[in-house]
């Protein structure tokens, strides 16, 4: 628990043991009052006993004070309309002792009568039922204090007067129990209401109209309204509305009703085992019967739409069906199965009374059987082709493709010619891919003498030749695919060696050309042949050019690298 509701309780608990403590000094007061003209030997008068009794019923109201919720509030507002007319006849008793301590005593009797009279109105208002109740408190008051106030036999005059007051309260408690003159006429409407529609409910429902939403709400506001004639009314209202609009709307069904019938007979006379149509339109009848006029409408529509579907689509799809059971006949393979499972689950579809959906399944049945055997030449076709090609191209390869030409014929057989075709296209493509292979093998092989020049300058000229020679074995052997790739992959590597020899070569002799243009310098400035640094840097120019004309590009590239060191530190020197 929260600190604030910690001291929210503990300050209940003080305010009831206060109210306790305040109740039980209230009835000692009380009875310590009475005491005494309870204990004396003569006639007791009910007027001495009047503020004890009051000190009492104080006592008890001042529990109800403490704790102030729907019960309490109606039990101290009962209390007060229960009180006033008798405080009200009792403030009479004095009044015309003016001036005196007895006419004091009735103005002070009257203000309370007041105070209860407006407080117990301000508790006991709104609803019907609580107006209702504040007016039997008021009766039962007016009866209890005006026995209590005539028993002490008042005199003549004043007893008209508390007569006249008590007929005064009566009434304002007669017209709490009837209500005002609002409530009279509300209640007036609410029963002419209800008379009226509870008549012209009869006569609907005696011929038969959908009337049952309309008279539910009637009865809930008829139940309703006693208690609270204001609302019922407003059910009543809203029931009839909801009559009104059903009846209009009762009109329109009946247009929807009549045109989706006529489709419907229609549909059996096209073909009277269709049952889905008269289905729907059943459940709409039904719903309307119930009074559910939306969702028979929205069954008449339905039943509407599926028989104009069937009207549609039945004449076709029976039509596309037969031409499909025509076209598929004995046909047999993978293809025609497949077809004839479409045309299984189409018949079903026309079952199920969905035409359009089997007609969708069938129609194209017969084009596809047609393109099926038209595959199947296309087929045979690709077959002797690529048998012819095998024959006239003997090639290691010769016994797989024998192999596919095998599967292709027997995938034909079995009425498959695609699968028989896609073999047959491979090995058209192999064969193909053959010749083009030995084409440009017999043109690069053809040109030996100029590709042999871009070799026969490098180190491991040999290495080339014997690779050279391998792929020619091949070719004659007949591997031409594998000859004519490694013989691309030749052709790459040697382009890239002839490529860094030549740029081995240009550096080369840019490095000759600076090294004689700096001997001229290194000449001018005194530096002669004998020079450690110009020694070396001849003997490593000698080396790459020696490297290089062997062959051996990466010891020239090595001497190379030295021999800039070399023109690096002259260029420094001069």
């Amino acid at each position: 628990m929260t600190e604030l509701g910690e001291r929210a309780l503990s300050h209940r608990v003080a305010v009831e043991n206060l109210g306790v403590i305040t109740a039980l000094m209230t009835v000692l007061v009380g009875g310590w009052m009475a005491w005494p003209i309870l204990n004396s030997d003569g006639n007791i008068s009910l007027s001495h006993l009047i503020p004890s009794i009051l000190l009492l019923v104080w006592a008890v109201l001042l529990q109800d004070l403490i704790d102030w919720n729907p019960t309490t509030r109606a039990r101290i507002g009962g209390t007060l309309a229960m009180i006033w007319p008798g405080l009200l006849a009792a403030s009479l008793w004095n009044i015309t002792s003016a001036p005196s301590w007895a006419f004091l005593g009735s103005l002070v009797t009257l203000g309370l009568s007041g105070f209860s009279y407006t407080t117990s109105r301000r508790i006991l208002a709104g609803r019907a039922e609580v107006v209702r109740y504040r007016g039997v408190m008021i009766l039962v008051g007016t009866g209890l204090g005006g026995s209590f106030v005539l028993a002490l036999e008042p005199p003549l005059p004043l007893m008209w007067f508390m007569i006249l007051s008590l007929a005064f309260t009566a009434s304002l408690g007669i017209k709490d129990w009837m209500g005002d003159s609002e409530m009279r006429r509300l209640r007036r409407e609410y029963n002419q209401a209800i008379d009226r529609m509870e008549d012209e409910l009869l006569i609907l429902k005696s011929r038969g109209e959908p009337v049952d939403q309309a008279h539910s709400l009637f009865m809930r506001g008829k139940i309703e309204g006693h208690k609270d004639p204001e609302h019922g009314l407003k059910l009543l209202v809203v029931a009839q509305e909801e009559l009104d609009r059903a009846m209009n709307f009762n009109e329109d069904l009946e247009i929807i009703r009549e045109a989706s019938l006529h489709i419907v007979n229609d549909v059996e006379e096209l073909n009277p085992s269709l049952k889905r149509p008269r289905k729907s339109f059943e459940l709409g009848d039904r719903e309307r019967g119930f009074g559910t006029l939306r969702e028979a409408e929205v069954l008449y529509r339905r039943a509407k739409s599926i028989a104009e579907e069937l009207l549609e689509w039945w004449p076709k799809a029976e039509l596309a069906i037969m031409n499909a059971s025509s076209a598929i006949g004995s046909t047999l393979g993978q293809e025609a199965e497949r077809l004839r499972d479409d045309l299984t689950e189409a018949k079903r579809m026309m079952e199920a009374e969905k035409p359009k959906e089997a007609w969708n399944l069938s129609h194209a049945i017969p084009e596809q059987i047609e393109s099926l055997q038209q595959r199947g030449d296309e087929a045979d076709e690709a077959l002797s082709q690529a048998r012819a090609a095998i024959e006239a191209w003997p090639s290691p390869l010769s016994e797989g493709w024998q192999e596919l030409l095998t599967k292709a014929e027997g995938s034909l057989a079995a009425d498959d010619p695609s699968t028989a075709k896609g073999f047959a296209d491979r090995i058209m493509r192999d064969i193909e891919a053959e010749k083009d292979a030995k084409q440009r093998l017999d043109q690069r092989l053809g040109d030996r003498s100029s590709i042999e020049k871009r070799w026969a300058e490098l180190a491991d000229a040999k290495e080339w030749s014997k690779r050279w020679d391998a792929i020619k074995q091949q070719s004659v052997d007949g591997h031409v695919i594998q000859a004519d790739h490694e013989l691309s992959t030749f052709l790459q590597e040697l382009d890239v060696s002839t490529s860094r020899r030549q740029e081995t070569k240009d550096v080369l002799d840019f490095l000759q050309q600076e090294w004689s243009r700096l001997r001229r310098s290194l000449e001018s400035a005194g530096i002669r042949a004998e020079d450690a640094d110009r020694d070396a840097a001849e003997a490593d120019l000698a080396a790459a050019i020696s490297a290089f004309e062997s062959g051996d590009i990466d010891a020239t590239v090595d001497s190379m690298a030295k021999m800039e060191s070399h023109i690096e530190r002259a260029e420094r020197r001069i």
